[in-house]
Protein backbone atom coordinates (compact mmCIF):
# COMPACT_ATOMS: atom_id res chain seq x y z
CA UNK A 1 0.00 0.00 0.00
CA UNK A 2 1.34 3.40 -0.93
CA UNK A 3 2.13 5.83 1.85
CA UNK A 4 0.77 9.36 1.28
CA UNK A 5 3.65 10.75 3.28
CA UNK A 6 6.24 9.03 1.11
CA UNK A 7 4.39 10.05 -2.06
CA UNK A 8 4.71 13.64 -0.92
CA UNK A 9 8.41 13.06 -0.33
CA UNK A 10 8.77 11.70 -3.87
CA UNK A 11 7.44 14.97 -5.24
CA UNK A 12 9.73 16.89 -2.93
CA UNK A 13 12.70 14.75 -3.92
CA UNK A 14 11.97 15.11 -7.62
CA UNK A 15 11.93 18.90 -7.27
CA UNK A 16 15.16 18.76 -5.28
CA UNK A 17 16.86 16.73 -8.04
CA UNK A 18 16.31 19.50 -10.56
CA UNK A 19 17.58 22.19 -8.20
CA UNK A 20 20.73 20.46 -6.98
CA UNK A 21 24.05 19.66 -8.61
CA UNK A 22 25.89 16.46 -7.74
CA UNK A 23 29.29 16.93 -6.14
CA UNK A 24 30.26 13.28 -6.40
CA UNK A 25 33.87 12.75 -7.39
CA UNK A 26 34.80 16.42 -7.09
CA UNK A 27 37.98 15.45 -5.25
CA UNK A 28 39.14 13.72 -8.42
CA UNK A 29 39.53 17.13 -9.99
CA UNK A 30 41.55 18.68 -7.18
CA UNK A 31 45.35 18.65 -7.14
CA UNK A 32 47.83 20.27 -4.83
CA UNK A 33 51.55 20.59 -5.40
CA UNK A 34 54.59 22.25 -3.84
CA UNK A 35 55.85 25.52 -5.31
CA UNK A 36 58.89 27.62 -4.41
CA UNK A 37 57.07 30.95 -4.45
CA UNK A 38 53.91 32.72 -5.72
CA UNK A 39 55.45 33.98 -8.97
CA UNK A 40 53.64 33.61 -12.29
CA UNK A 41 56.39 31.36 -13.61
CA UNK A 42 56.18 28.94 -10.69
CA UNK A 43 52.39 28.85 -10.89
CA UNK A 44 52.36 28.18 -14.66
CA UNK A 45 54.89 25.36 -14.32
CA UNK A 46 52.90 23.79 -11.49
CA UNK A 47 49.65 24.05 -13.43
CA UNK A 48 51.24 22.42 -16.47
CA UNK A 49 52.49 19.49 -14.37
CA UNK A 50 49.10 19.19 -12.68
CA UNK A 51 47.38 19.10 -16.08
CA UNK A 52 49.48 16.08 -17.02
CA UNK A 53 48.58 14.37 -13.77
CA UNK A 54 44.90 15.16 -14.32
CA UNK A 55 44.93 13.67 -17.83
CA UNK A 56 46.39 10.42 -16.49
CA UNK A 57 44.01 10.36 -13.53
CA UNK A 58 40.85 10.74 -15.61
CA UNK A 59 41.92 8.62 -18.58
CA UNK A 60 43.45 5.90 -16.42
CA UNK A 61 46.28 5.67 -18.96
CA UNK A 62 49.81 6.98 -18.36
CA UNK A 63 50.42 6.96 -22.12
CA UNK A 64 47.73 9.60 -22.65
CA UNK A 65 50.16 12.39 -21.72
CA UNK A 66 52.12 11.59 -24.88
CA UNK A 67 49.18 12.40 -27.17
CA UNK A 68 50.38 15.55 -29.01
CA UNK A 69 46.97 17.26 -28.99
CA UNK A 70 46.87 16.91 -25.19
CA UNK A 71 50.49 17.88 -24.53
CA UNK A 72 49.91 21.07 -26.50
CA UNK A 73 47.28 22.07 -23.94
CA UNK A 74 49.55 21.74 -20.91
CA UNK A 75 51.01 25.23 -21.35
CA UNK A 76 47.47 26.65 -21.26
CA UNK A 77 46.42 24.58 -18.26
CA UNK A 78 45.01 27.67 -16.51
CA UNK A 79 42.10 27.60 -18.99
CA UNK A 80 41.03 24.25 -17.50
CA UNK A 81 41.26 25.33 -13.87
CA UNK A 82 38.20 26.73 -12.10
CA UNK A 83 40.07 28.10 -9.10
CA UNK A 84 43.40 27.98 -7.31
CA UNK A 85 44.74 29.07 -3.95
CA UNK A 86 47.89 28.93 -1.88
CA UNK A 87 48.36 27.32 1.50
CA UNK A 88 51.39 28.09 3.60
CA UNK A 89 52.48 25.44 6.09
CA UNK A 90 56.08 24.36 6.43
CA UNK A 91 56.06 24.51 2.62
CA UNK A 92 54.06 26.51 0.11
CA UNK A 93 51.24 24.54 -1.55
CA UNK A 94 49.36 25.48 -4.71
CA UNK A 95 45.85 23.97 -4.65
CA UNK A 96 43.94 23.70 -7.92
CA UNK A 97 40.41 22.64 -8.89
CA UNK A 98 40.07 21.58 -12.52
CA UNK A 99 36.93 21.96 -14.63
CA UNK A 100 35.44 18.46 -14.80
CA UNK A 101 33.38 19.00 -17.94
CA UNK A 102 36.25 20.73 -19.78
CA UNK A 103 38.67 17.90 -18.98
CA UNK A 104 36.19 15.22 -20.04
CA UNK A 105 35.44 17.06 -23.29
CA UNK A 106 39.16 17.47 -24.01
CA UNK A 107 39.76 13.74 -23.61
CA UNK A 108 36.68 12.65 -25.54
CA UNK A 109 37.55 15.01 -28.41
CA UNK A 110 40.73 12.95 -28.79
CA UNK A 111 38.83 9.67 -28.64
CA UNK A 112 40.18 8.84 -25.16
CA UNK A 113 37.90 6.90 -22.81
CA UNK A 114 37.05 8.26 -19.36
CA UNK A 115 37.64 6.61 -16.00
CA UNK A 116 34.91 8.27 -13.98
CA UNK A 117 33.87 7.99 -10.34
CA UNK A 118 33.74 4.17 -10.32
CA UNK A 119 36.90 3.65 -8.31
CA UNK A 120 36.79 0.74 -5.88
CA UNK A 121 38.25 1.16 -2.42
CA UNK A 122 41.38 -0.96 -2.57
CA UNK A 123 42.81 -2.60 0.54
CA UNK A 124 46.61 -2.88 0.45
CA UNK A 125 48.21 -5.75 2.33
CA UNK A 126 51.96 -5.27 1.96
CA UNK A 127 54.47 -7.62 3.61
CA UNK A 128 58.04 -6.33 3.90
CA UNK A 129 61.11 -8.47 4.53
CA UNK A 130 64.36 -6.67 5.31
CA UNK A 131 67.29 -7.01 7.70
CA UNK A 132 64.92 -6.51 10.65
CA UNK A 133 62.66 -9.39 9.66
CA UNK A 134 59.13 -9.52 8.24
CA UNK A 135 56.21 -7.21 8.98
CA UNK A 136 52.92 -5.98 7.51
CA UNK A 137 52.74 -2.28 6.70
CA UNK A 138 50.07 -0.59 8.85
CA UNK A 139 48.15 2.62 8.37
CA UNK A 140 49.56 5.57 10.26
CA UNK A 141 53.03 4.13 10.76
CA UNK A 142 54.55 7.09 8.93
CA UNK A 143 57.06 5.05 6.94
CA UNK A 144 58.41 6.03 3.53
CA UNK A 145 56.65 3.00 2.07
CA UNK A 146 53.28 4.09 3.46
CA UNK A 147 53.78 7.63 2.15
CA UNK A 148 54.70 6.29 -1.30
CA UNK A 149 51.51 4.23 -1.42
CA UNK A 150 49.21 7.07 -0.51
CA UNK A 151 50.99 9.63 -2.67
CA UNK A 152 50.75 7.43 -5.77
CA UNK A 153 47.12 6.65 -4.93
CA UNK A 154 46.35 10.37 -4.88
CA UNK A 155 48.12 10.89 -8.20
CA UNK A 156 46.13 8.12 -9.89
CA UNK A 157 42.86 8.86 -8.11
CA UNK A 158 42.65 5.36 -6.64
CA UNK A 159 41.30 5.23 -3.06
CA UNK A 160 43.63 3.09 -0.94
CA UNK A 161 43.57 1.89 2.63
CA UNK A 162 46.13 0.05 4.71
CA UNK A 163 45.06 -2.21 7.59
CA UNK A 164 45.15 -0.91 11.15
CA UNK A 165 46.98 -4.07 12.22
CA UNK A 166 45.14 -3.93 15.53
CA UNK A 167 44.12 -7.00 17.50
CA UNK A 168 41.33 -7.81 15.04
CA UNK A 169 43.60 -7.66 11.99
CA UNK A 170 46.35 -9.62 13.70
CA UNK A 171 43.85 -12.34 14.54
CA UNK A 172 42.53 -12.50 10.99
CA UNK A 173 45.77 -12.18 9.01
CA UNK A 174 49.24 -13.47 9.79
CA UNK A 175 52.38 -12.44 7.95
CA UNK A 176 52.63 -16.06 6.80
CA UNK A 177 49.24 -15.74 5.06
CA UNK A 178 50.55 -12.97 2.82
CA UNK A 179 53.99 -14.46 2.34
CA UNK A 180 52.66 -17.95 1.73
CA UNK A 181 50.01 -16.90 -0.79
CA UNK A 182 46.94 -17.76 1.31
CA UNK A 183 45.04 -15.01 -0.45
CA UNK A 184 41.48 -16.07 0.45
CA UNK A 185 42.25 -15.39 4.11
CA UNK A 186 43.60 -11.95 3.26
CA UNK A 187 40.69 -11.05 0.98
CA UNK A 188 38.22 -12.05 3.71
CA UNK A 189 40.01 -9.68 6.07
CA UNK A 190 39.51 -6.83 3.57
CA UNK A 191 35.74 -7.10 4.07
CA UNK A 192 36.15 -5.57 7.52
CA UNK A 193 36.99 -2.28 5.75
CA UNK A 194 34.23 -2.57 3.11
CA UNK A 195 36.93 -2.73 0.43
CA UNK A 196 35.93 -3.83 -3.06
CA UNK A 197 39.45 -4.79 -4.16
CA UNK A 198 42.54 -6.23 -2.48
CA UNK A 199 46.10 -5.45 -3.53
CA UNK A 200 48.52 -7.91 -1.93
CA UNK A 201 52.26 -7.38 -2.16
CA UNK A 202 55.52 -8.94 -0.97
CA UNK A 203 58.56 -6.66 -0.81
CA UNK A 204 61.94 -8.23 0.02
CA UNK A 205 65.48 -6.92 0.27
CA UNK A 206 68.10 -9.01 -1.49
CA UNK A 207 71.72 -9.55 -0.49
CA UNK A 208 72.93 -7.36 -3.35
CA UNK A 209 71.09 -4.42 -1.80
CA UNK A 210 68.39 -4.35 -4.47
CA UNK A 211 64.72 -5.04 -3.81
CA UNK A 212 62.14 -7.34 -5.34
CA UNK A 213 58.37 -6.97 -5.18
CA UNK A 214 55.47 -9.12 -6.35
CA UNK A 215 51.83 -8.04 -6.54
CA UNK A 216 48.43 -9.74 -6.74
CA UNK A 217 45.30 -7.71 -7.44
CA UNK A 218 41.88 -9.19 -6.67
CA UNK A 219 38.52 -7.61 -7.49
CA UNK A 220 35.62 -10.02 -7.48
CA UNK A 221 36.57 -12.87 -9.83
CA UNK A 222 39.29 -10.78 -11.46
CA UNK A 223 42.95 -11.47 -10.62
CA UNK A 224 46.14 -9.98 -12.03
CA UNK A 225 49.72 -10.44 -10.90
CA UNK A 226 53.05 -8.83 -11.73
CA UNK A 227 56.48 -8.21 -10.24
CA UNK A 228 59.39 -5.78 -10.41
CA UNK A 229 62.94 -5.26 -9.11
CA UNK A 230 64.89 -2.10 -8.33
CA UNK A 231 67.04 -0.16 -5.90
CA UNK A 232 64.28 1.94 -4.36
CA UNK A 233 61.56 0.26 -2.25
CA UNK A 234 59.40 3.38 -2.51
CA UNK A 235 59.44 3.28 -6.32
CA UNK A 236 58.66 -0.43 -6.28
CA UNK A 237 55.71 0.17 -3.98
CA UNK A 238 54.45 2.78 -6.44
CA UNK A 239 54.46 0.12 -9.19
CA UNK A 240 51.73 -1.66 -7.26
CA UNK A 241 49.45 1.37 -7.28
CA UNK A 242 50.18 2.12 -10.92
CA UNK A 243 49.57 -1.50 -11.91
CA UNK A 244 46.32 -1.68 -9.94
CA UNK A 245 45.12 1.62 -11.42
CA UNK A 246 45.92 0.45 -14.96
CA UNK A 247 43.98 -2.78 -14.48
CA UNK A 248 41.00 -1.36 -12.60
CA UNK A 249 40.55 1.61 -14.94
CA UNK A 250 40.22 -0.75 -17.92
CA UNK A 251 37.29 -2.42 -16.20
CA UNK A 252 35.37 0.83 -15.68
CA UNK A 253 36.22 2.99 -18.70
CA UNK A 254 33.45 4.99 -20.37
CA UNK A 255 33.92 5.33 -24.10
CA UNK A 256 31.03 7.74 -24.66
CA UNK A 257 28.83 7.98 -27.71
CA UNK A 258 26.74 4.91 -26.81
CA UNK A 259 22.98 4.64 -26.94
CA UNK A 260 20.87 5.61 -23.94
CA UNK A 261 18.81 2.93 -22.19
CA UNK A 262 16.16 3.02 -19.48
CA UNK A 263 16.20 0.64 -16.53
CA UNK A 264 13.90 0.26 -13.54
CA UNK A 265 15.74 -0.26 -10.26
CA UNK A 266 13.63 -1.38 -7.29
CA UNK A 267 15.22 -0.95 -3.88
CA UNK A 268 13.90 -2.55 -0.70
CA UNK A 269 14.72 -1.33 2.81
CA UNK A 270 13.82 2.34 2.40
CA UNK A 271 12.20 3.37 5.66
CA UNK A 272 12.52 7.16 5.61
CA UNK A 273 12.84 10.21 3.40
CA UNK A 274 16.55 10.42 4.26
CA UNK A 275 16.98 6.86 2.98
CA UNK A 276 15.09 7.73 -0.19
CA UNK A 277 17.38 10.71 -0.81
CA UNK A 278 20.48 8.64 -0.06
CA UNK A 279 19.54 5.87 -2.50
CA UNK A 280 18.71 8.41 -5.18
CA UNK A 281 22.14 10.00 -4.66
CA UNK A 282 23.84 6.61 -4.89
CA UNK A 283 22.14 5.86 -8.19
CA UNK A 284 22.87 9.29 -9.67
CA UNK A 285 26.54 8.95 -8.78
CA UNK A 286 27.09 5.85 -10.93
CA UNK A 287 29.25 6.43 -13.97
CA UNK A 288 27.17 6.31 -17.14
CA UNK A 289 23.90 7.26 -15.42
CA UNK A 290 22.56 10.37 -17.10
CA UNK A 291 19.52 10.73 -14.87
CA UNK A 292 17.78 8.94 -11.99
CA UNK A 293 14.37 9.73 -10.55
CA UNK A 294 11.85 7.92 -8.31
CA UNK A 295 8.98 6.26 -10.13
CA UNK A 296 6.94 4.71 -7.29
CA UNK A 297 7.23 4.47 -3.52
CA UNK A 298 5.47 1.92 -1.33
CA UNK A 299 5.94 0.98 2.30
CA UNK A 300 9.55 -0.10 2.63
CA UNK A 301 10.67 0.10 -0.99
CA UNK A 302 10.95 2.44 -3.94
CA UNK A 303 11.46 2.11 -7.69
CA UNK A 304 13.71 4.45 -9.66
CA UNK A 305 14.06 4.97 -13.39
CA UNK A 306 17.66 5.21 -14.58
CA UNK A 307 18.65 6.63 -17.93
CA UNK A 308 22.12 5.32 -18.65
CA UNK A 309 24.65 5.06 -21.43
CA UNK A 310 26.46 1.84 -22.28
CA UNK A 311 25.99 -1.81 -21.43
CA UNK A 312 23.72 -2.99 -18.64
CA UNK A 313 26.43 -5.40 -17.45
CA UNK A 314 28.83 -2.47 -16.96
CA UNK A 315 26.15 -0.57 -15.05
CA UNK A 316 25.61 -3.49 -12.66
CA UNK A 317 29.38 -3.84 -12.28
CA UNK A 318 29.53 -0.24 -11.10
CA UNK A 319 26.52 -0.71 -8.83
CA UNK A 320 28.41 -3.57 -7.16
CA UNK A 321 30.95 -1.04 -5.86
CA UNK A 322 28.37 0.37 -3.46
CA UNK A 323 28.60 -1.03 0.05
CA UNK A 324 25.03 0.13 0.70
CA UNK A 325 23.21 -1.57 -2.18
CA UNK A 326 23.14 -5.35 -2.42
CA UNK A 327 21.53 -7.44 -5.21
CA UNK A 328 18.26 -9.01 -4.07
CA UNK A 329 15.55 -11.18 -5.64
CA UNK A 330 12.26 -9.42 -6.43
CA UNK A 331 9.57 -9.65 -3.76
CA UNK A 332 5.96 -10.46 -4.45
CA UNK A 333 4.32 -7.67 -6.41
CA UNK A 334 7.61 -6.10 -7.55
CA UNK A 335 7.89 -7.86 -10.89
CA UNK A 336 7.02 -5.79 -13.94
CA UNK A 337 6.40 -7.81 -17.03
CA UNK A 338 8.20 -6.74 -20.19
CA UNK A 339 10.26 -3.99 -18.53
CA UNK A 340 13.97 -4.28 -17.83
CA UNK A 341 14.42 -4.16 -14.07
CA UNK A 342 16.87 -5.10 -11.32
CA UNK A 343 16.38 -5.36 -7.57
CA UNK A 344 18.53 -4.28 -4.64
CA UNK A 345 18.44 -4.14 -0.86
CA UNK A 346 19.48 -0.89 0.82
CA UNK A 347 21.71 -1.45 3.83
CA UNK A 348 23.06 1.83 5.23
CA UNK A 349 26.62 1.54 6.47
CA UNK A 350 28.22 3.35 9.40
CA UNK A 351 30.95 5.88 8.64
CA UNK A 352 34.08 3.93 7.74
CA UNK A 353 37.78 4.82 7.76
CA UNK A 354 38.76 7.88 5.70
CA UNK A 355 40.00 7.10 2.20
CA UNK A 356 43.62 8.07 2.14
CA UNK A 357 44.81 7.26 -1.35
CA UNK A 358 42.04 8.93 -3.36
CA UNK A 359 41.57 12.04 -1.30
Amino acid sequence: MKSPHLLFFVLLLTSWIFLSTAAVGRDLYQIETLVEDRSDGQRQQAMSRAMGEMVVRISGDVASVRVPALRNRFDSAAAYILQYSYQQTDDLLLKMTFDEQAIIKLLRDQGIAIWGNSRPLTMVWLAVEDQRGRRLVAQGEGSAVENALYQTGRERGLPLLLPKMDAVDRRMVKIADVWGGFYEVVIDASHRYSAQASLIGKLSEERSGSWRISWNLFEGDFNHQWSATGRSPELLVATGVHGASDQISQRYLQTGGGSEERLLVTVTGIASFDALVRVNDLLRAIDGVEFAYPATVTAGDASFYLMYEGERQRLQQRLALSSELRPAPPQAGQERGGEASIHYLYRPQPQSQPLRGGE
